[in-house]
Parts: structure tokens; sequence; C-alpha cells
């Protein structure tokens, strides 16, 4: 099998944000496993049209910012969301790239990374879940959650910290293992939705 292609997406377009540290990190922890092709998205550099024509829309309907972003999205077999917390959720920028395509997301697997201060993150994760699920993305349990990130990411050096790496291992070997089977899948039929 071609290695597969693993979408890592920064989802705070905030100035003096941590997820660009986060980010880079996890990117880092996604290229030893040789497992992977990764296409780092930045929504920070991603050009998307807040105005959308329908519900869910189609590649036609697309504004050329958003075609680009739906044809780095289709290509992907599996997507990591590195995502902040902001006042108890995940932010706009997150929410409008998750609506901006809708059939690219479709019968793929995604991991949730996220950050903030004592909780991690993980009041964004847990209602980023609920918007994979309408994207008929399969979302998987492994996930992790930085408490504190300006203590843990501080300076220009990644963290020593062995049970964060391992951690972000375990996500991605079952990221892996659903991204394979549903690739596999796939490539039998496309996906029903």
């Amino acid at each position: 099998m071609a290695a597969l292609r693993l979408a890592i997406i920064l989802g705070s377009t905030r100035t003096k944000r941590q997820g660009e540290k986060v980010a880079l990190w996890f990117v880092a922890q996604a290229e030893s496993t040789g497992t992977f092709a990764i296409d780092f998205i930045d929504l920070a550099q991603v050009d998307l049209d807040p105005v959308q024509s329908s519900h869910h829309p189609k590649r036609g309907e697309y504004s050329p910012g958003v075609t680009a972003f739906a044809n780095r999205i289709a290509a992907a077999d599996a997507f990591v969301l590195v995502t902040p917390e902001y006042n108890h959720g995940y932010p706009a920028s997150l929410k409008r790239a998750l609506d901006a395509v809708y059939a690219e997301w479709n019968g793929k697997p995604a991991a949730i990374v996220s950050y903030g201060g004592v909780s991690g993150g993980i009041r964004a994760a847990e209602q980023l879940r609920t918007v994979l699920a309408e994207l008929r993305v399969a979302d998987v349990r492994e996930s992790v959650a930085i408490p504190r990130v300006g203590h843990t990411f501080h300076g220009d050096t990644p963290p020593d910290d062995p049970a964060l790496d391992a951690a972000a291992q375990h996500l991605l070997a079952e990221l892996r293992w659903w991204a394979e089977a549903l690739a596999a899948q796939r490539a039998k039929a496309p996906y029903p939705g």
C-alpha cells in the first residue's frame, strides 16, 4: 500500500498562537512513524470564502481558495485537527474550514490534538467530535490533550516529555489502523453518504 496521506490541520489563526509549536511537534511525531505522507495545513495561510452557496457545497460551487483547500482535503486519507480551546470551545477558523467542504471529509478518520490551560483543550475536542460525526468522519478514540501549553511548549525546542510522545504515538497507531481500513474500503466502493 502507498503511504497514507495525513493532513495535519492547525485550527488557530490568531497571532501569538501556541498552536504552531504544538502542530510542528506533532508533524515531527507523525514523520517519525514513516507511515504517513504529511500535508501540514495552517488555516492562517488558507483562503476560505466565508460565504457558502448551499448547506453541502459541491466542487462547482467553491471559490478558488476553497477549491484549493478542498483538493487537499480530498487527497487526504486521514486528518489530525490541532486545536486550542478558546472560551470553552474550538476556534471559528476551524469551524469555517470544517464547513467549507463536505464530501471531501466523508468516510475518513480524524484524531484531535488539543491544547489550552488546565483542561488541555478537552472541551474543544468534545465539541469537535459532534461536528466530525455530521461530516461522516470516523473519530478515533485516542487523542492528545496538552494542559498548560505555554509551560509545556516554551522556547524553541519541543518538550522532553516521554508521556506526551507516547500519547502521540498511540494516537498515530490507531489513526493508521482506521486510515488503512477506510482507504481499502473506499477503493472498493465510494462512500455511500
